[in-house]
């Protein structure tokens, strides 16, 4: 494998570093903060997503699996499946 780095030279490295940067700030707790939200937001719409797809397979199993979970594709399950749920 090989691999090459492109960057500024001369005049604009010393701009880069002299002119353009105009504050340096830690933004890690800000940044752990949101990683924790995402976190949060993702168990919760994958129990959400559990869920929905338990009570599909309710419906499927009340109705009969081929026309429960046909939706408008006309594909048995397909609605299911598109939503992450396994047939």
């Amino acid at each position: 494998m090989r691999s090459i780095q492109i960057g500024p030279s001369g005049d604009a490295v010393r701009r880069y570093v002299h002119e353009w940067i105009v504050g340096i700030e830690d933004v890690t707790a800000d940044m752990q903060h949101v990683r924790d939200l995402a976190r949060t937001s993702t168990e919760a719409a994958e129990g959400r997503r559990a869920a929905d797809c338990r009570a599909r397979g309710r419906r499927r199993a009340s109705l009969g699996a081929e026309d429960a979970g046909s939706g408008r594709s006309g594909v048995p399950g397909a609605e299911s499946r598109a939503r992450g749920c396994r047939s």
